[in-house]
């Protein structure tokens, strides 16, 4: 049966006012805005070092995103380059810097500020030499000079450490990355050079270097944060609460990379190891409380050899260390 058009007409305009009304609403439901992400630069020391290396597998995994940051990540070769960076506002965030240069900074009221700690101790520091050198043991190497990282960097104040224990001095001579501390050592630009297992493992095993000091040995190194991760004043003052969900996000990281092995394996990829070589030397260098940035330690040692080293004038108190350090509780806990 046939409705009357009187019957139907007022539903057809019911109909056709309704979906008008849908179409109007929808675009406002469908475009607003998303929040944006936080943006924040990133210096990190030398990318395929299983620490420093954290903030990489963070970001490929989606770790800082989950926590509305993006970062943008600079490779550097640590020490001086990263404090550079951060102090001219270059980046927000620096990864792996060593303690004894950001002393030096801090007593010359850079802007910056130590917010994490990235590495305690040294295990996984080493130093070598070519196989053919008459040098056998750190002793030997008196008035001879080192390839380190950077100026500041912990591969010069362990060594600075090192050599104090051995009686003997040493001529520091800034060399980069592995790749050119290597090139700096087979030339004969340097006499000894730095290491981080598990980089030249394999030139070790085939006997074309040997290490004549390992980082460990450093007395009392074992309870001494040697690494740390600093931000710029503008980031602690401004934007404290961005850095407070950075370091969530790290954590988170580090967290995983110890906990599955999709991390090890990436790790040992980058680095031309076998997995079961990638977990040995995690497991014996690179324990997890290590690096986590709340396992803020004494920088006493570090204190010390930046004084050794001219970095600062005077010793600093324990009530200038402990507002140097004030500010990792603030951010990590």
């Amino acid at each position: 049966m046939e409705l009357p058009k009187s019957v139907l007409q007022p539903r057809v305009r019911a109909v056709r006012s309704w979906s008008i009304a849908a179409l109007c609403v929808l675009p406002i439901l469908t475009t607003q805005p998303s929040t944006a992400a936080d943006e924040v630069k990133v210096a990190s020391s030398l990318k395929g070092f299983w620490d420093t290396t954290m903030v990489q597998f963070g970001q490929e995994r989606q770790m800082f995103a989950a926590e509305g940051i993006n970062i943008d990540v600079v490779w550097t070769s640590g020490g001086s380059e990263i404090l550079q960076a951060v102090i001219s506002g270059a980046v927000d965030v620096g990864i792996g810097t060593g303690v004894m240069g950001v002393i030096g900074a801090y007593t010359k009221n850079a802007p910056i500020g130590i917010v994490a700690n990235e590495f305690v101790g040294s295990s996984d520091l080493y130093y070598f030499v070519p196989a053919d050198s008459p040098v056998k043991s750190i002793k030997d190497l008196n008035g001879k000079s080192l390839g380190i990282a950077r100026a500041g960097s912990s591969s010069e104040s362990v060594g600075s450490m090192l050599a104090k224990q051995a009686g003997i001095t040493l001529k520091y001579i800034p060399a980069g990355g592995p790749a050119s501390t290597m090139t700096m050592l087979m030339t004969k630009q340097v006499d000894v050079a730095w290491g981080v297992f598990p980089v030249f493992m394999d030139q070790i095993e085939a006997g074309k270097i040997r290490i004549v000091a390992l980082g460990k040995d450093a007395p009392g190194i074992s309870e001494q944060t040697t690494r740390v991760n600093i931000a710029s004043k503008n980031m602690i003052e401004n934007r404290p609460d961005v850095l407070r969900r950075f370091w969530r996000a790290y954590l988170k990281t580090i967290a995983h990379a110890y906990a599955s092995e999709d991390i090890p394996k990436q790790w040992a990829t980058m680095n031309n190891i076998s997995l079961e070589m990638a977990k040995r030397v995690i497991a014996e260098n690179f324990q997890k409380d290590l690096i986590l940035p709340e396992n803020i330690k004494s920088i006493s040692l570090s204190v010390e050899e930046a004084l050794v080293n001219k970095y600062i004038p005077k010793l600093l108190t324990a009530g200038e260390t402990e507002r140097m350090l004030g500010l990792v509780a603030k951010f990590t806990r």
